[in-house]
């Protein structure tokens, strides 16, 4: 039922030594202005407003259409669909890409239409994605034609800088379509582990925005923060390390070079193998054609007249915490403040900070309606956010707020794959509806990290139809969730289906958790 338990307890343990660390270079004050009041209201900006024209924010009142990718597999075939169409560039830019069979078959495809002589470039965040997309893949993939490049290359020692990470998830193609929302590009967030697989959302939008999308690429493409990764040299009978003229050591230093040069063997020959097509791969392409064919031709989809996209700003240091650079944060809160009747919010992590208290604090106190869907501590990994969010929801549900725990089942329409069927589910969508009539879907977790520390981006529509669609599939998620409305459901369901050993991990980050939620 929960897996990697070992491998879990000891990445909380680094993340909590890591945050001691920086512990005191982490307590800055941000105040946020709000330019315009109108923002929202008009989706029109004057000429003084610090976004207008810029690489990370673009509003337009031309037609948009967008379709929402709710369902793991479809979004894989959407995005198989969108690497197949492009006839001159492809951009993709994700936080965690790795080398699963997932990973295998878009890389594959990628590569197929760099060697046709499409430009493709690839930009990831070097956190993760480095340890599956090595020096011996990236290699291959150059050879190929493929521009690969990774976001804040800093070692892990220098703590406070290496937290800043770029968290965008994007993929464009010909400055027309893109597709960014929730997921990664790992099996669990395409419906396809038989362990556990991420309830998530995404959306492919077409348009004239799509441009502004594919210049802020560009902004992180080439920005001080990016870096290359170079294959290792083959290893010679030659090099110094294996040059030793002592007689004693000579059969030492030839053992070494012979050893090594079959590891970089081995290395080469497991990248090419990695990015070379075989039955399984064809067999998963034909599984999701065939398990999405009719989905693709029902995808929920319409216009949006009134669409503005934003992104942060890139920075690796403390300045990047300043209002100029954490614009997704900005345009989310604004828009909280403006709302009237009714916000509705899935994130996978629900933690608050100073802004945030505020902005609820105030939506409460006017009357808006809050619903909130989360995960409980059995639909996450992330124990640590569970025992924040546990730890800070109670005084939130006696003021009104409607906390809903995703129970961690799949949802009826997850069910067209018998392997993830049995699976444990999680919540991953970062969507929020505003009233009726306006909707956001992005990066943006409900959380300081993405407040203060990753680069995220989002688009906002304004648009009837288009909110109550993704209205709809929140509420079928908040149904099969558990409705945390008295301090007895707290109490009941704070370890629902919760075994002995993640309890006890729960117990052990509780008060961390609670102390240092600002880095979480």
């Amino acid at each position: 039922m929960f897996t990697s338990d070992r491998k879990n307890m000891k990445d909380i343990y680094i993340f909590f030594l890591s945050a001691v660390i920086i512990f005191g270079s982490s307590l800055y004050n941000t105040s946020y202005a709000i330019d315009s009041d109108d923002l929202f209201k008009s989706f029109r900006v004057d000429s003084t407003n610090r976004y207008m024209q810029s690489p990370y924010f673009d509003q337009s009142t031309e037609p948009h259409q967008i379709t929402f990718l709710n369902l793991g597999m479809s979004s894989l075939q959407a995005r198989l669909d969108l690497i197949e169409s492009a006839t001159e560039t492809i951009e993709v830019e994700y936080f965690i890409y790795e080398a699963d069979i997932v990973g295998r078959i878009l890389a594959q495809a990628l590569m197929a239409r760099a060697r046709e002589g499409i430009r493709v470039r690839i930009l990831l965040d070097t956190f993760i994605s480095a340890n599956h997309i090595d020096p011996f893949i990236a290699y291959e993939m150059e050879q190929a034609g493929i521009e690969i490049r990774f976001y804040n290359t800093v070692p892990l020692v220098r703590v406070y800088n290496a937290q800043f990470r770029n968290h965008r998830k994007l993929m464009v193609a010909d400055d027309r379509y893109a597709i960014t929302g929730g997921r990664n590009i790992k099996d669990e967030y395409y419906d396809l582990s038989s362990s556990y697989n991420f309830v998530d959302r995404d959306i492919l939008v077409e348009g004239p925005i799509v441009k502004t999308i594919r210049k802020s690429f560009d902004e992180y493409w080439n920005s001080l923060y990016v870096g290359t990764f170079a294959r290792p040299e083959m290893p010679t009978r030659s090099d110094l390390r294996y040059r030793n003229n002592s007689r004693s050591n000579r059969h030492g230093n030839t053992a070494d070079f012979h050893r090594d040069l079959r590891a970089w063997h081995n290395k080469v020959a497991n990248a090419r193998d990695f990015l070379t097509e075989n039955d399984n791969d064809r067999a998963l392409l034909d599984l999701v054609y065939f398990q999405t064919r009719s989905q693709m031709k029902s995808l929920p989809t319409g216009t949006c007249e009134e669409i503005t996209y934003v992104s942060d700003v890139p920075g690796v240091g403390a300045w990047i915490k300043e209002e100029t650079y954490r614009r997704t944060s900005d345009l989310v809160y604004q828009a909280i403040e403006k709302t009237q009747d009714r916000f509705m919010l899935e994130s996978p992590y629900f933690i608050f900070n100073p802004q945030s208290y505020s902005a609820f604090k105030d939506a409460i106190n006017r009357g808006v309606e809050i619903d909130v869907l989360t995960n409980s501590l059995h639909s996450t990994d992330a124990i640590y956010v569970s025992a924040a969010f546990f730890g800070n929801v109670r005084p939130w549900i006696e003021r009104g707020l409607n906390a809903h725990i995703f129970e961690g089942r799949s949802l009826p329409e997850h069910e067209v794959n018998g392997v993830s069927r049995d699976a444990r589910w999680g919540v991953h969508s970062k969507s929020m509806v505003f009233d009726d009539d306006f909707f956001m879907v992005g990066t943006w977790n409900f959380d300081p990290r993405s407040k203060d520390w990753n680069s995220e981006m989002a688009i906002f529509c304004r648009d009837e139809y288009l909110a109550s669609v993704l209205e709809d599939s929140i509420t079928k998620r908040i149904n099969q969730s558990i409705h945390l409305d008295s301090m007895d459901k707290v109490r009941n369901y704070e370890f629902y289906q919760t075994g002995m050993l993640k309890r006890a991990a729960y117990y052990l980050l509780y008060l961390p958790s609670n102390w240092l939620d600002f880095l979480l």
